[in-house]
């Protein structure tokens, strides 16, 4: 006699799509890709490197520098949560970040999560807003999506297996 296990789908929150591109994450490749063979360029072929021309091709290596460095740094530090997802078969909660040139996936097994809440805050006015957040066993914070609610909260803590909070 077979027994068929019950696989459970994560519990996804947020934006997760990979397909939602961040506004200006084709510029830097796009650069890059045009000032990369410029600067090739110049390196090969010095000869043209005089007048007109090699202010233009430094102009386009300047601009290539800048996009790869802009891209660097975008995918050194990616920007806010943007998405969440809970796999409680895998045991994991993963968060998904992005800015404006990159994106990146990090995966938290659930040993590493101290807390998920709604945490109190106050705006420039000083007006009191909740916002839910996660917090790591090494005192890391991570903002999440304003979109998750108390509901939302309360299925992650039970995924998770922390205690459900008190409203």
């Amino acid at each position: 006699m077979s027994r068929s296990i019950a696989m459970t789908a994560p519990l996804t929150l947020g934006d997760t799509g990979a397909g939602s591109l961040g506004a200006l994450r084709w510029l830097s490749p796009a650069l890059i890709g045009l000032g990369g063979p410029m600067i090739a360029g110049l390196m090969l072929f010095p000869g043209l490197a005089d007048g007109a021309r090699f202010a233009a091709f430094a102009s386009l290596g300047l601009i290539a520098a800048l996009a790869a460095s802009a891209y660097t740094l975008s995918v050194l530090a990616p920007g806010d949560v943007t998405g969440v997802v809970v796999d409680a078969e895998r045991e994991e909660i993963e968060l998904m970040r992005q800015g404006a040139f990159a994106s990146a996936r990090r995966a938290y097994a659930f040993d590493d999560v101290q807390d998920v809440r709604m945490a109190k805050g106050y705006d420039d006015d000083g007006y009191v807003f909740e916002a839910p957040e996660l917090e790591l066993v090494n005192g890391s914070i991570y903002a999440l999506p304003a979109t998750i609610t108390r509901d939302d909260i309360a299925a992650v803590r039970k995924a998770i297996g922390l205690a459900v909070a008190k409203r």
